[in-house]
């Protein structure tokens, strides 16, 4: 989605962390940054699924 809507300013996203539905480990889940498109990828307080973050549903076809 960042890729292919975001940086076609397209979805109207935030340019904030985004929660991504796949998870890196029990505790922590995979953050995709929609400010400069970085992908968080370890165990740190930005990461932990206890925080809050925005989500985006996506459905595949």
């Amino acid at each position: 989605m960042y890729r292919n809507l975001a940086l076609k300013s397209l979805g109207n996203f935030k340019g904030n962390n985004y929660l991504s539905s796949s998870e890196n480990n029990a505790n922590t889940a995979w953050i995709q940054n929609f400010s400069d498109g970085e992908q968080a990828t370890r165990w740190d307080n930005n990461n932990n699924k206890s925080i809050s973050y925005l989500v985006r549903a996506i459905r595949q076809f």
